[in-house]
């Protein structure tokens, strides 16, 4: 998520800053992007989607490069919307933890699905396509959009702890289960890092020393039910102090004569 989503901040924070309404930034060229990942067992044709993210009012990135498969965008009674053919990368690794690819696969090609598509609005049903046209997984969350609001850090606190709980308020009205994302950002906003995702619950425990200190610091919170997203960031900036730094002898090593 956090190179995905690296690839459009700065067009994204312009807009904020802006204020730009949705037809205003249309008429700058931005639109609201898709963020997909996900992988494909090339043996087995097994394929899991993430929760994908929907970043409104967004510069487009390049195009996928065009392959034999496709991500379809589908809206009421399943009619396509669009479709976005693309050639996953290959990476050989033996499985994937947790997942529905983590076996004894032999060590066989794992295809990784990394994109940034335009989105289309009315989108109820996202459909990954293999070679041919067959259906691989599909993801078709319900209608309403979840509801977020970031609780703590909220603004004006000082994190002079070891950890922050980062904590907020989410909600589904159709009941989905509902995945975070948590970004960090030391400069008002300028940059952001993920510093926690694939979070459940209303909370998550972030190490302080992970966070670079900054007197401008946010927190800006994601949350899809695998289509469907909404986000919140602080109210206003929280200061993260300057650490202490760290040393480590390396050589000579214990013993040595």
């Amino acid at each position: 998520y956090e190179a995905l989503i690296a690839a459009v901040p700065e067009a994204k924070a312009r807009a904020e800053e802006l204020g730009a309404s949705r037809a205003r930034a249309s008429a700058a060229g931005l639109a609201d992007q898709l963020v997909v990942s996900g992988s494909i067992d090339a043996q087995t044709g097994q394929a899991r989607l993430e929760p994908m993210l929907v970043v409104p009012n967004t510069a487009g990135v390049e195009p996928p490069e065009p392959g034999s498969y496709a991500l379809v965008l589908r809206g009421a009674a399943g009619a396509e919307l669009v479709r976005y053919a693309f050639a996953p990368t290959e990476s050989h690794i033996d499985g994937l933890p947790g997942s529905a690819l983590d076996d004894d696969r032999g060590g066989g090609p794992i295809l990784l699905i990394n994109l940034v598509v335009p989105y289309v609005d009315s989108t109820t049903q996202v459909d990954l396509e293999g070679p041919g046209g067959t259906i691989l997984t599909s993801i078709s969350p319900g209608s309403s959009r979840p509801r977020v609001t970031l609780l703590s850090p909220n603004g004006g606190e000082t994190l002079s702890a070891d950890e922050v709980t980062v904590s907020w308020t989410s909600v589904d009205d159709d009941g989905d289960p509902l995945t975070v994302l948590v970004l960090y950002s030391p400069d008002n906003g300028q940059s952001w890092s993920a510093v926690a995702q694939d979070v459940t619950g209303q909370n998550t425990v972030i190490p302080v020393s992970n966070l670079p200190a900054g007197a401008q610091a946010l927190f800006r919170v994601w949350v899809t039910d695998g289509l469907n997203t909404a986000t919140d960031t602080s109210d206003a900036p929280f200061i993260v102090p300057n650490h202490l730094p760290e040393i480590e002898i390396i050589e000579p090593r214990n013993g040595t004569t």
